[in-house]
């Protein structure tokens, strides 16, 4: 049997996932726009009518990944996101039971919300105005992801992105 997992553990488990997401997903952003989809859950409609993922941008609501992508890719000029702030936080430490597994899948059972703040350079990546933004995600493991660990281990459930004043 797997010895849970301590509060230690836990903070340094969701310190280093949300580090490594926030790197990749604000790279992906500025230069791999086509990859943006894959950051977050498959598309599903729950029976109270609400769908996963819940993208807000700005004030504006995204249906799903695959439309925020497309916005992103034809609209948005080129962009630089200088990342200031991370914070992280266990939302749920078990979304699935962790009893008699392997630590490693006892490690990927929590969800996480994490709060960024930074800034963003919208159409010149190295000169123009920098615009403040304040980014919130929960991120849930990826539950299809295969024995070969290939794709995203977490992703995108919920994100409220904003600019700020």
């Amino acid at each position: 049997m797997a010895t849970p997992l301590t509060e230690t553990e836990y903070t340094k488990i969701a310190t280093d996932t949300a580090e490594r997401f926030i790197d990749s997903y604000y790279s992906a952003l500025s230069g791999a726009r086509g990859s943006i989809k894959t950051f977050y859950v498959p598309t599903i409609t729950q029976d109270n009518g609400r769908g996963l993922p819940n993208i807000t941008y700005n004030g504006e609501l995204f249906l799903d990944a695959a439309s925020f992508q497309d916005r992103w890719e034809k609209e948005m000029p080129r962009t630089h996101v200088e990342v200031q702030s991370v914070n992280v936080h266990v939302l749920n430490p078990t979304t699935k039971p962790t009893e008699g597994v392997k630590r490693k899948d006892a490690e990927r059972s929590m969800s996480l919300i994490v709060q960024v703040s930074g800034s963003m350079r919208i159409g010149q990546p190295k000169e123009g105005p920098l615009r403040g933004f304040s980014d919130s995600f929960v991120l849930v493991p990826n539950a299809e992801l295969g024995k070969q660990d290939h794709g995203r281990q977490w992703l995108i459930q919920s994100q409220t992105f904003r600019f700020v004043v």
